[in-house]
């Protein structure tokens, strides 16, 4: 199968030109956006979402260089969920393992993806991994990728997975898991976080859990400071963007001022994402 499918590619060279063509045209628009919002308040951030497949296929990762992105944006939101990452990439590898790859038996290709992406050998067998999902190590491993290959030209703000849907047989995130993945970024020198995909699929354990991981990191970097200001864990805070994804319905069933009292008191949010749009069930 993979035989076949390489000469193909190399008898028609333009199907791969398309596929260039393509990311060429979508980073254009993000070109586009970024100087349009510059040109009407040049102090305004300009930030993007990296799709989760970037995560999962070491040929889609090949398209996406974080160094030419970090021109584009002030910040990246690298999707970084791995609770719900077990049963998409366990879903990733059957379907390259159907075409491309079958003549791969998917345990031993899965392996080699994972060898391929930098993954730990310690991750779930490919039967298990939607019931386990992916480690907070994986968390740690794209953030400092995405932290070393924009080289300091924007920030980095890896997206949390808290409470992301996911099967009835999959893995249901705790709140040690959020607690878990939080504080793996943060190690990793992420500039902030990002809590996905939004407010009103979250337990409140597990954005208690994300707080409880940024504050535990806030304490960690205040004891490293030897001469102790005043206000000196504020000022670090602030240093960081802990942000969420949040709806609008989500002031209009509970009131502007108790959500952003949740918000701040179990999450340690400074920033708010708000949809402005909806597609699919409703993001």
């Amino acid at each position: 199968y993979y035989v076949e499918f390489q000469r193909l590619l190399l008898d028609y060279p333009e199907i791969t030109a398309y596929d260039e063509l393509f990311d060429l045209a979508k980073h254009q628009i993000l070109k586009d956006v970024y100087a349009t919002v510059k040109s009407i308040d040049k102090n305004m951030k300009v930030g993007f979402h990296i799709e989760h497949v970037n995560s999962f296929n070491p040929l889609f990762r090949s398209t996406r260089s974080y160094e030419d992105l970090a021109t584009m944006a002030d910040f990246l939101k690298v999707v970084s969920y791995n609770n719900c990452a077990g049963e998409r990439y366990a879903n990733f590898i059957r379907n390259i393992g159907s075409t491309v790859f079958r003549d791969v038996p998917l345990e031993l290709l899965m392996r080699v993806n994972n060898r391929l992406l930098n993954y730990s050998e310690n991750e779930a067998s490919l039967d298990q991994l939607p019931m386990s999902g992916l480690s907070a190590d994986t968390v740690f491993r794209e953030t400092r990728r995405a932290v070393e290959g924009v080289k300091g030209k924007c920030l980095v703000l890896p997206g949390i997975d808290v409470n992301i849907p996911t099967g009835k047989n999959s893995r249901k995130a705790t709140e040690q898991d959020t607690y878990e993945a939080t504080l793996a970024a943060y190690k990793a020198g992420a500039n902030g976080v990002i809590l996905s995909r939004k407010y009103s699929e979250m337990f409140l354990a597990n954005l208690k859990g994300a707080g409880r991981a940024i504050r535990d990191c806030i304490m960690l970097k205040t004891k490293e400071m030897t001469n102790q200001e005043p206000n000196i864990v504020e000022k670090i805070r602030a240093q960081k963007s802990i942000g969420i994804q949040i709806g609008v319905e989500s002031f209009m069933d509970e009131g502007v001022e108790q959500v952003l009292d949740i918000l701040q008191e179990k999450g340690a949010v400074n920033a708010l994402y708000i949809s402005t749009f909806t597609y699919d069930r409703g993001i």
